[in-house]
């Protein structure tokens, strides 16, 4: 019970199209940290793999915020992922993917899309150290920057979306290449031709 944290239970797209229904801005409140663990892309979910759904995220997010996203399995889904990374790359300063081991999941992998507001954003190395975090079975702070390390098929296939990092003695310096930026834009822009399928 604390009154720095809402959680809300709800639809999310319908969520966050009421939020930002006003001018395309936030009505009410500016988060700091989005998580949307949704369920695969089909049927009634379809919508939060849409443009539109990471627009609204980004709309809602104050600036320096992260969204954490639902990331499917990159041995079944790397074209879904490819496509996702590739508009969060036109709709957030960040973005990037991550993945864990789960045995339950298919072929035992599940990624997260991440993707931030604001230049100085990036989620690879850990800002803070816990005192409880010794006595997590699973995470540390190696596994932490592990799960950005992909095969190389998968690095290959979104590298020229990702949000190029520079980790320097425990802290992470994003750099812009004009270049790749450009090509990103012609790649997949919002404005032209991108979409999600």
């Amino acid at each position: 019970d604390d009154p720095r944290l809402t959680i809300v239970h709800e639809d999310a797209a319908e969520f966050l199209h009421r939020q930002t229904e006003n001018d395309n801005r936030c009505t009410g409140y500016e988060y700091d940290v989005i998580i949307a663990d949704t369920s695969d892309p089909v049927g009634p979910a379809e919508t939060l793999f849409q443009p539109e759904f990471y627009e609204q995220m980004s709309d809602a997010l104050a600036d320096g915020g992260i969204i954490s996203a639902q990331g499917e399995c990159y041995w079944i889904h790397l074209d879904l992922i490819s496509d996702i990374i590739a508009c969060c790359s036109d709709i957030f300063e960040y973005a990037d993917y991550c993945t864990t081991g789960v045995p339950t999941y298919p072929c035992g992998q599940i990624g997260f899309i991440l993707a931030g507001k604001g230049r100085a954003t990036s989620c690879r190395t850990p800002r803070r150290h816990a005192a409880f975090i010794d006595k997590l079975r699973c995470y540390s702070r190696d596994i932490h920057r592990a799960s950005f390390v992909l095969p190389s098929t998968v690095e290959r296939r979104l590298a020229p979306f990702r949000t190029a990092v520079i980790e320097d003695k425990g802290r992470d310096y994003m750099y812009y290449d004009d270049d790749i930026h450009r090509r990103r834009m012609n790649d997949c822009c919002l404005s032209a031709a991108c979409s999600i399928s």
